[in-house]
């Protein structure tokens, strides 16, 4: 007999797509910011290029985007801790794993549980 299919999985799915908006929101937004705001005062004049200005302006850009998505996911975990367990935090926030990136979200993750003053 042929097992019924449950249809979606829509609390993935929500899971997934609110941490998408939040952290790459946060990382995009402040990296508008810093492209609207700092970037020309660094940059200098558009007549007057410079290589170690362009590096500069693009070091200052990366910062800012990992900056606002470690903001974001920050938010997100905080949010996301008042409907998941810290077990579903955990698989959700450090699987698969990815270098650098991982241990970031464990360390985040511990900080926001310990914030709510949930056991891991």
């Amino acid at each position: 007999m042929a097992r019924r299919s449950r249809g979606p999985n829509w609390k993935g799915l929500f899971i997934y797509l609110s941490a998408l908006v939040l952290v790459l929101g946060a990382g995009l937004g402040v990296a508008f910011f810093v492209i609207a705001r700092v970037a020309p005062a660094l940059g200098g004049s558009p007549d007057s290029f410079s290589a170690g200005r362009a590096i500069g302006v693009l070091a200052l850009l990366v910062v800012s985007v990992a900056g606002g998505t470690a903001v974001g996911a920050w938010l997100w975990l905080l949010l996301a801790s008042f409907f998941l367990t810290p077990r579903e935090l955990r698989v959700v926030a450090t699987q698969p794993y990815v270098p650098l990136v991982s241990p970031v979200m464990g360390w985040i993750l511990k900080t926001v549980l310990r914030l709510r003053g949930m056991a891991e």
